[in-house]
C-alpha cells in the first residue's frame, strides 16, 4: 500500500513542480496526501483508500498556474480559492444528496481518466528522453578503444 501511493506522489510532485516553478511540489504533494490519508482513514472509516494526486489534478493545477502567470496573479492565493470554492461545492452536493448522481458515472469515465494519466506519464518520459538525448554529449565510440 505504502510503495503504491508513494510511487505516484513522487512522480506527479515532481511534475508539480516543474511546471509551476516550485510553487507546489514533491514534499507538499506528499505532505497534503499523508494529511488527507490519515484523516480520511480516521473519519471515513476507510484506511485502505488511496487519496493522491492524479492526472487531471495535475492538468488543472498546471493550466491554473499559466492563468495566474498570464495576469500576474499570485498562484497560491488563486488556489486557496479555488480549493475553498470545491468545499463550499462539496458542502452543497452532500446536503443536497449529490451522491445519487454517481449511478450515471460509468466504467467509461473511470477508463478516461486512467487512460489520462497513462499518457501523461508516457508522455513525460518520452519528453525527459528527448531532453536527454537532445543536451547529452555523445562521443565517437571508437574513442574508447585506443
Amino acid at each position: 500500500m505504502f510503495c503504491a501511493s508513494f510511487a505516484p506522489a513522487i512522480t506527479f510532485g515532481g511534475l508539480l513542480g516543474k511546471y509551476t516553478n516550485e510553487k507546489i511540489g514533491i514534499l507538499e504533494t506528499l505532505m497534503a496526501q499523508c494529511i488527507c490519508g490519515v484523516l480520511w482513514g480516521i473519519f471515513a472509516v476507510q484506511p485502505l483508500m488511496i487519496m493522491s494526486a492524479t492526472g487531471p489534478v495535475l492538468v488543472f493545477e498546471v493550466s491554473l498556474y499559466a492563468f495566474c502567470t498570464n495576469l500576474n496573479i499570485d498562484f497560491l492565493t488563486v488556489r486557496l480559492y479555488a480549493g475553498l470554492w470545491v468545499l463550499v461545492i462539496s458542502i452543497i452536493t452532500v446536503a443536497v444528496d449529490g451522491s445519487r448522481m454517481l449511478r450515471y458515472v460509468t466504467r467509461f469515465t473511470e477508463d478516461i481518466f486512467a487512460s489520462l494519466i497513462s499518457v501523461i506519464f508516457i508522455a513525460e518520459s518520452l519528453r525527459f528522453l528527448y531532453q536527454v538525448l537532445k543536451y547529452a554529449i555523445v562521443i565517437f565510440i571508437n574513442y574508447y578503444y585506443y
